[in-house]
Parts: C-alpha cells; structure tokens; sequence
C-alpha cells in the first residue's frame, strides 16, 4: 500500500510543471526517490542508492528534450535529429567518454527522369519504331536499376509462375537469357479465383527473382487483364533494387516481333544521419556495447507513422526517446567495481526508423575501439539493446527481455534480478504485445544482425502501446518509476557478468 502511494505521489510530482513550486518539487521528488529505494532495500534486500533521485531526474531532463516540438521528431537527415546526436554527444562527452560520429547514408527519394525511354524498334534496323510515354503508358517499377540501357528481343512469359507445389511453370521451355522477359501481372483467372494456389507466386517479387534467375536482362510487365490493379509508380526507396531495368506497360497487348529498348534513368536523392558513438576504456580485453537510436518519425515526411497521413510532429517520447536517456543514464553510471571488468561501448543509431540503417553501418564498419587482429567485432563481449523504456503497463508491469537464448550466462544473470514485483515484473521473451509490433522487429533484427556476427545479445522493452509511431507519444505519459526499475534492472545485469569474461554463444540467438 505505501508503495502504490509513494508511486502516485511520483507520477504527480513528475508532471508538475509551474515555475512557482519548481524548488520544493524537486525537493519532494528527490525524497519520494529515497523513498522507492528505502522500500525496495527494504523488500528486496538491495540497494539503488540515494543517487536514484538524481537519476530519475536527469531521465525526464533527456525525454524533455529528445522529445520535445523543438527537435520536430528527429526525423534523420533533418535538423532535429542533429540536434539529438549533438545533445548525445555532449551529455556522454560530460561524462568523459571519448565520443566520435559515423555517418549513416540513406535515400530520401528516387525519381523517374525525362531521360527514362521505352522503344519498339525497327525489325533488323537500329533504329525506333515508336516511343511510348513515361508515365501515361509505361513507368519503372521500385526494383528497377537505377541507370540502365537495354535493347534486346523479348520473350512472352506468360503470368511469370512458378509454383513447386503444382508444377507450374510459365517460362519452361523458353530462351530467357540475354533477352527481355514480358510477363503479365497477377494469375490466369484472377479476378475469378482470387483465392487460388498461385497467388503467392503472383507477387511481382517472386517474378522478378524467377525471371533473372534465368538470365534476363530487363523485365517488362503488363497488365494481365484491366480488372488487375496496376503496380504503383511511386518508387520506393527502401526497395531492394535489380541491375537491370524493370518497367509496367499500362497495357494488356503485346509488341511486334522486334527488339525492345529499355532506358532507366532514375534520380537518387540522399541525405545522411550520425550514429553517435561513446567509449569508455577500461583497459580490459573485452568491450560491452549498449545500444538504442534516437532518430524517429518526424512529421510523418516519409509516411512511416501509424496514423496514415498525419503531418503532425512525431515527439517519439517513449519510441525512443526513452531507450536513449536510459543509455544515458548507463553511460552515467556503469562505473566502479561493479563494472570494471569490461570497456564499455555507448551507441545511439540513426537511421533505425528507416529500416535499421545505423546499426547495419556500424556491424559493416565497426570503429576501431572493437578490433582485435582480424576480425573487426573481435573485442565485443555482448551487446544490450534498449527499446521504448517509457511505458511500463501498470496492470501487467512486465519488461520483456529478448535474447536470453544467444548466451546461456544470461539466462542465469536474468534470474538473479531482484526487483518490487508490485512495479515491475520480468517477463524474458513473454509472447506478449510487444513481440507483433515494430520495436519487436527491430529487436529481432538486431538480435538475427548481432548473432550473425557471433554477438550475444539482450533486447528490454516495456512493450509498445496505443501511441507508438503516433503524434500522441509524448513525455507526460512516461512511467518514470517503470523506466527507472527498468534502467536498474540492466545494470543488475551488466554487474551479474561483470567478472565472467567473454560470454559464451547460445543455440537460439533469436529467442
């Protein structure tokens, strides 16, 4: 009962904002911290220490500004993310780390040009027998190279299927080497029987990889009847991308028997995020990395938010926002002998919102701090990873952490958590909410990424909520007694392993 009175005094204290009470509320939030830490030492038989306070603090000062309108959601390339990577860099600079910047690149847009071209020649002359117009009659497709020049025969592929289960195959029996593949889209009778087997060898994916297995050296598609929607113009920039063109033709008809030309010329628009990077060298063989981003939605400029449409600011105040404070606070406090047998590696990414940019850079180009002799990730012990901290659900309480089985000592580091179970309660790889959302396949990308590199690694987060890649999540809905239970369980964690050297390698990295 006191605990739960001690926690709403907490949430009311947190968001009281009038200047005219701003002292004796830091005051009385300060002593309803000891508070907390007197009642788990109490209950648990561990201490958190006066300096819970402060550090509860110092997380609402970082979520205030990581996610205030300011920084206008920190979309990357723009200029609130920098403003976030240089609070980041300053705040782990006071600490004394040795801060440095990598450079994440990512596409902000591809555009068809002018200069695109889709020709009939003439039979036997090199010479055009007609040009079709871009856009009204023919557009490159988002798997389309981006600056090709193709002429060559063409062969009617028919629907482009291939389906093992049925045998089904449209392009045995024909020469598609060297040539350009004309293929239909959707299935024989599609509109009729939109349930049918082949409708997952109908995507235009799994045409596109059939026909250049096969050798062809551009791929047109056209409409396979006027019931099929057409696929979309608009050119995805985080499409995996051929090396040779592919076009829609807005039409059911074929050509005449004659070459065809094919001219990509597709526009790249780049920008570039910064991977923030903090290194506190400890003298020790091994370096563990604690990593989150801080980059996030914006205003909605790339259309990744859960409110389709909006153009309202994405403030990201517990995705994730609160992931970087609490790497913060670790940076803060991972020091003495509780933790001293490891170096330790601080990263916020960039470019994660955008399909895990920055971390995919930084295990392509590790900084030097991680190298031994030849491999570039030889001196990582394991790597923790922090994801929407914030919203601690106050009926389950449940942190769910991810990863256990990519190392066997975690599991047993895990079990040694002492925490109030009336706050917080853990949950290693529950099948709750949190494993079906975006922070979840972020997690089980990084947990898929890290294993392939031979890092052991661990995934915390509270779980997502109605607000998640919304404009709504923003900071007065932090659970500050959550996320600060939360921060004291990875340090109960990293101290655990602290003198157990290098961790060895589990069977099931993804769990």
């Amino acid at each position: 009962m006191a605990q739960a009175y001690i926690c709403n005094a907490f949430t009311l204290y947190i968001h009281s904002n009038t200047a005219r009470n701003q002292f004796m509320n830091k005051k009385i939030f300060l002593s309803l911290c000891l508070l907390y830490t007197t009642g788990l030492r109490a209950q648990n038989s561990r201490q958190i220490g006066a300096a819970g306070g402060q550090e509860a603090l110092s997380l609402k000062k970082d979520i205030s500004y990581l996610s205030s309108n300011e920084l206008k959601g920190r979309q990357i390339g723009a200029a609130g993310e920098q403003m976030a990577s240089t609070y980041i860099q300053n705040a782990l600079g006071k600490d004394k780390l040795v801060v440095s910047v990598q450079t994440v690149e990512f596409v902000k847009l591809r555009m068809a040009t002018a200069q695109c071209k889709m020709a009939v020649n003439i039979l036997g002359l090199d010479s055009i027998a007609k040009t079709f117009t871009l856009f009204s009659e023919y557009y490159p497709l988002s798997q389309s190279s981006n600056k090709d020049s193709i002429t060559a025969n063409w062969v009617d592929c028919g629907y482009g299927i291939v389906d093992k289960k049925t045998g089904k195959d449209d392009f045995a029996g024909q020469t598609i080497a060297g040539q350009i593949a004309v293929i239909r889209t959707g299935y024989f009778a599609m509109d009729e029987f939109p349930d049918s087997l082949w409708d997952e060898a109908s995507n235009l994916s799994a045409k596109i990889l059939a026909a250049t297995q096969r050798g062809a050296v551009g791929i047109l598609f056209i409409r396979g009847n006027n019931k099929i929607a057409a696929p979309s113009g608009s050119l995805n920039r985080s499409e995996k991308t051929q090396n040779i063109p592919v076009f829609f033709y807005n039409s059911t008809g074929l050509f005449p028997r004659a070459p065809l030309t094919l001219v990509s010329h597709i526009r790249v628009f780049k920008g570039q995020g910064q991977t923030v990077i903090g290194y506190r060298n400890n003298h020790k063989k091994k370096t563990i990395v604690v990593c989150a981003n801080h980059d996030h939605i914006g205003v909605n400029e790339f259309e990744n938010s859960a409110k389709v449409g909006s153009q309202e600011i994405h403030n990201g105040a517990n995705n994730n926002a609160s992931g970087v404070a609490s790497l913060l606070a670790l940076a803060h406090s991972l020091k003495g002998k509780r933790y001293n047998k490891n170096n330790y590696l601080f990263v916020s990414f960039s470019g994660e919102e955008m399909g895990a940019l920055g971390s995919a850079e930084f295990l392509q180009h590790p900084p030097q701090q991680l190298k031994a002799k030849n491999n570039p990730l030889g001196k990582v012990n394991y790597a923790i990873h922090l994801q929407a901290l914030g919203r601690l659900d106050p009926d389950s309480k449940l942190l769910s952490i991810s990863g256990q089985g990519s190392s066997p000592a975690f599991h047993r580091a895990i079990e040694r958590i002492q925490t109030d179970t009336h706050q917080l309660r853990i949950a290693p790889n529950a099948p709750t909410e949190t494993n079906t959302n975006t922070d979840s396949k972020t997690a089980s990308y990084l947990l898929e990424s890290f294993a392939g590199a031979s890092i052991p690694l661990l995934a915390m987060s509270t779980g997502i909520n109605e607000d998640d890649r919304r404009p709504s999540d923003d900071e007065e809905k932090i659970n500050y007694w959550g996320l600060l239970a939360s921060v004291d369980c990875a340090k109960q964690v990293i101290a655990a392993l602290n003198k157990k050297g290098k961790l060895p390698l589990g069977k099931n990295p993804s769990r």
